[in-house]
């Protein structure tokens, strides 16, 4: 008697969900690609933390390379690596997920969010953008810091 009075209201209800539900939803990663992207994203700044800042900039996303020349990617890292001194302490603090970034084609975007600690400054924000390549799976497409 309850399913043929109100079958139709559940089922309405069930399918009203789902048209909100399923465009949140999509942007969802499975956890490979958080690990993966994670796992490309402490490669990059390993190589960093080495001052191999050619062989990071060589192993990162086209995009990358397209919004930095490699002279101009290497002053500045080894400019602020100076000014910073070594790592101390990293921690992970935050990662998301997108299908699009600002003043970047669309695809698949995970960004991670690090506190760090280094010789001469004690707390500095790093973040590492990691984007899925075409050909070359994931790599790094954006380091920041402050």
């Amino acid at each position: 008697m309850f399913l043929k009075k109100y079958g139709i209201h559940i089922a309405l209800l069930i399918a009203s969900a789902a048209i909100i539900l399923v465009p949140y939803l999509k942007d969802e990663p499975d956890p490979e690609k958080i690990n993966r992207a994670t796992t490309a994203a402490f490669e990059f700044l390993q190589r960093i933390d080495n001052n191999d800042f050619e062989e990071a900039r060589k192993e990162g996303a086209a995009l990358l390379k397209e919004r930095e020349t490699l002279i101009g990617w290497v002053e500045k890292l080894r400019g602020v690596r100076n000014s910073l001194g070594s790592v101390i302490e990293r921690k992970q603090i935050e990662v998301s997920y997108s299908t699009s970034a600002k003043d970047s084609p669309d695809g698949e975007y995970v960004m991670l969010t690090f506190n760090s600690q280094y010789q001469k400054r004690v707390a500095v924000s790093e973040t590492v953008i990691v984007m899925l390549d075409k050909n070359r799976g994931w790599r790094v497409a954006g380091y920041f810091f402050k």
